[in-house]
């Protein structure tokens, strides 16, 4: 499914926060979003459009060597569609162009379509992360995109 990448704007956020609701059980806010658009100067976000309408975004802190991925979410209907796939590979690209090493993201143990996604692009498990969503455990994932290893 073709769409195009953009910027995200303050006028996205109504959709990207349904979207957000849709995907998360313990999702962000309007003022987390807006905090990460206008004040953390280490964040970026982007959303994909289909035919002018949002249907997925992502979202990543870039620090000195490594890009963060905070975000990442398609809504339902279009899931299983090659969009978040889409998504990560453009953050890749991203990441190449500034010379970035390392990319990271957490994932709940539990959501396995989301780790076997990761797995897919080549990313790798890190440590378990106990009760990092409050009441359940996350997951450390990495992508190594300098021919480094991936191994922790």
């Amino acid at each position: 499914m073709t769409g195009t990448i953009q910027l995200m704007e303050i006028s996205d956020l109504k959709k990207i926060l349904k979207i957000e609701r849709q995907s998360f059980s313990t999702s962000w806010t309007f003022n987390a979003f807006i905090y990460e658009l206008l004040v953390n100067e280490k964040a970026t976000y982007y959303t994909f459009k289909l035919n002018d309408q949002i249907i997925a975004y992502v979202g990543y802190w870039l620090f000195e060597d490594e890009i963060h991925i905070t975000n990442l979410a398609v809504a339902p209907i279009f899931r299983k569609k090659g969009i978040g796939t889409q998504l990560i590979e453009f953050v890749i690209e991203k990441s190449k162009e500034l010379s970035i090493q390392r990319m990271s993201l957490e994932v709940r143990i539990t959501n396995t379509e989301a780790i076997e996604l990761y797995k897919k692009i080549g990313f790798n498990k890190g440590k378990i992360l106990k009760k990092y969503y409050k009441t359940e455990d996350g997951i450390e994932m990495f992508l190594s995109l300098k021919g480094g290893s991936n191994e922790e």
